[in-house]
């Protein structure tokens, strides 16, 4: 089974399982050697998940994320519920080591996706769903949080209907690339319908937006949601990001946002560096470009 089976995402490797091109056992074997002491499972406890997942798909009684490998950090918050969850739904259990947070895991590609209790150590290189209540999600790609929600289910409200009140900063973000890239989003947004208000334009709003759109740095309430998007890479080669955050019992809307984000920002930026000849760092569109089309007159500050 080839190396990069470990690379892909969540979403590819389950397809990989369902259509029987490949197995979790397959999957365990091409990612053992990315796990490394930063998981305190014994190899062969994987191996024997994994063959028991295998022997459940056989059999027809798969769970619905059956044999994907997922880290869970050993201080997670009522770690043993969700790994219950987890098990149920079919994943191989990977326990984090004492002090590791399945950060390491998922990027080195060990696992497919880590439940952890703190999502500010992925430092915006991966997707970071913090639900106001519950354990933090890291995924490799943006597409793969909707497989690993109904985990924490429980803890999450329906999803809402129709448009959005979003509310974003602009002036107050002092690194111009982070600017942009919130500007970026903003306008992405305000064309898929949502209403966009920025939040520095010197008014007092009657009420809170929906959600909120900044930088990673500007850390929420712990009774907020969050999820942190990457959007590419700043001139240092440093991720760049934005952070979504929402009341409560929100999280499929930030998870929606962030599917729009990949779907018609990031990956169409990706896709055409990736045709260059001349290696090229993946940053998103410079936002003074482009935004200004889609904002109204300047004075007003609505996006």
């Amino acid at each position: 089974m080839p190396q990069d089976l470990c690379d892909r995402s969540a979403t590819e490797q389950l397809k990989l399982l369902l259509t029987g091109e490949s197995t979790a056992a397959d999957l365990i074997s091409a990612c053992a050697g990315r796990i490394g002491p930063a998981s305190a499972t014994p190899a062969g406890g994987l191996f024997e998940a994994a063959r028991r997942a295998d022997n459940r798909r056989a059999a027809g009684e798969a769970g619905p994320l059956g044999g994907l490998p997922v880290a869970f950090a050993a201080d997670l918050p009522g770690r043993a519920g969700v790994v219950a969850a987890a098990e149920a739904a079919g994943v191989v259990v990977v326990d984090s080591a004492a002090g590791e947070d399945g950060v390491r895991l998922l990027v080195a590609g060990a696992v497919s996706a880590a439940f952890v209790r703190d999502t500010s150590s992925a430092d915006g290189v991966v997707p970071a769903l913090r639900p106001a209540h519950g354990p933090g999600l890291l995924t490799r790609a943006v597409e793969d949080l909707v497989l690993f929600l109904p985990i924490i289910e429980s803890e999450v409200s329906p999803s809402l209907v129709g448009s959005l009140d979003i509310g974003a900063h602009s002036d107050s973000i002092a690194d111009i690339e982070f600017r942009d890239a919130v500007a970026d989003v903003a306008a992405l947004l305000s064309l898929h319908g949502h209403l966009i208000r920025d939040l520095d334009a010197g008014r007092s709003w009657q009420r809170r937006p929906d959600v909120l759109v900044s930088v990673p740095e500007e850390s929420p309430q712990w009774t907020e949601s969050a999820l942190i998007v990457p959007v590419g890479t700043n001139r240092d080669d440093r991720a760049l990001a934005v952070r979504f955050t929402a009341r409560p019992g929100l999280e499929r809307e930030l998870i929606g946002l962030a599917r729009l984000v990949d779907a018609d920002l990031v990956r169409p930026v990706r896709a055409a560096l990736s045709s260059c000849q001349a290696p090229l760092r993946a940053a998103p569109i410079p936002a003074r470009r482009r935004v200004r089309r889609y904002r109204p007159d300047r004075s007003d500050r609505a996006w």
